[in-house]
C-alpha cells in the first residue's frame, strides 16, 4: 500500500458581508489565520463503486450580460435539483471586461486554465473537462450534466473541513475504486479554494451583479496540479498568505482528478 500525504498551509481570511474589488484603494488586505490542507493519496483498491461526482467549470466575466443568466442556472442546480452531485468553480475572465477584479486578482492561474481549455468567449461552461453545453440553456446543462453523472468513477475523493481557532482544517482523501486501463501518468489533482456570496456594494462591472458565487480564490499547490507520475511516499508543505477580507464562513474546498491528455475530469470531491 502506498499512501502520500501532501500538507497545505495558506492564510485564512476574514472580511464583512460586503467585498471590495481586491484591487481597490478601499480593499486592505493582509494574512488573517491558517487554511491546513491535508491530501492523502492511497493506491490501495476499494472495489465498490463510488457515486459521481461532476465537475463544473465556469468561466464568466463581471461585465458578461449572459453571465447573469448561466449563474442563475448554476446555482439553481447547485442549491436544488443537483445538490450534492456537483460541485461548481467559476473561472473570471479577462473579456468582456479586462477589469474584473477577481480576474486581476488571479490572472495568472486564469490564463492557464482559460489557455487550458481554449475558452475565447463568456461564459463559457466546461463540465468534467471535456463537455461544453451553451451556459445561458438550462436544458442542454442538465443533459450534460446526467450524462456525466451515469459515467462510472474510478476514485473517491471525500473533502472535510473543520474550524480550530483561527485556523481551517481540510483533510482531503483520494482512493481508488480501479486502476484498471488507468495510466497514473496522465493523472492530476487539483485542490481549489472558493468562496461563496461574495458581495459587493456596488456592481464591479457592467452586468449589474453585485453578488457572487463559487469564484476562485486560490489553488494549491499551483495551476499544475499535483501530478500522479510524480508522487513520492512523502510529506510536502507549501505555504502562502491569502487575503484578509475573504469570509471565513463562506471558503469551500474542490477537489477533483484530472485526465491532462483527454482532460476528463474522473472523480470531483468538495465539502459542500
Amino acid at each position: 500500500m502506498k499512501k502520500v500525504l501532501f500538507l497545505v498551509f495558506a492564510g485564512l481570511v476574514f472580511y464583512s458581508c460586503n467585498t471590495n474589488p481586491p484591487t481597490s484603494p478601499e480593499s486592505i488586505s493582509y494574512p488573517a489565520g491558517k487554511i491546513i490542507v491535508t491530501t492523502t493519496i492511497n493506491f490501495e483498491t476499494i472495489h465498490s463503486p463510488a457515486e459521481k461526482i461532476v465537475l463544473l467549470e465556469d468561466f464568466a466575466n463581471v461585465s458578461c450580460v449572459p453571465c447573469v443568466t448561466s449563474d442563475k442556472i448554476i446555482e439553481s442546480f447547485l442549491n436544488g435539483t443537483y445538490a450534492n452531485k456537483i460541485a461548481v468553480v467559476k473561472f473570471p475572465t479577462n473579456f468582456p471586461s479586462p477589469n474584473d477584479p477577481f480576474y486581476l486578482a488571479n490572472s495568472n492561474v486564469c490564463d492557464s486554465r482559460m489557455q487550458y481549455y481554449n475558452i475565447i468567449f463568456a461564459p463559457t461552461l466546461i463540465v468534467d473537462g471535456i463537455l461544453r453545453p451553451a451556459a445561458t440553456d438550462s436544458v442542454a446543462v442538465k443533459e450534460r450534466i446526467n450524462e456525466r453523472l451515469i459515467a462510472a468513477a474510478p476514485f473517491y475523493i471525500t473533502v472535510e473541513k473543520s474550524y480550530q481557532d483561527s485556523s481551517l482544517i481540510v483533510n482531503i482523501n483520494v482512493r481508488p475504486v480501479t486502476l484498471t486501463g488507468i495510466n497514473l501518468n496522465d493523472l492530476v489533482l487539483n485542490t481549489i479554494i472558493t468562496e461563496n456570496d461574495i458581495e459587493f456594494d456596488e456592481a464591479p462591472g457592467s452586468n449589474g451583479e453585485k453578488v457572487f458565487y463559487n469564484v476562485l480564490r486560490k489553488v494549491l499547490p499551483d495551476e499544475n496540479g499535483i501530478s500522479f507520475s510524480a508522487l513520492p511516499d512523502t510529506t510536502f508543505e507549501w505555504q502562502t498568505d491569502l487575503l484578509s477580507n475573504w469570509n471565513q464562513a463562506n471558503i469551500h474546498v474542490v477537489a477533483y482528478v484530472q485526465n491532462v491528455q483527454t482532460k476528463e475530469v474522473l472523480q470531483t470531491g468538495s465539502d459542500y
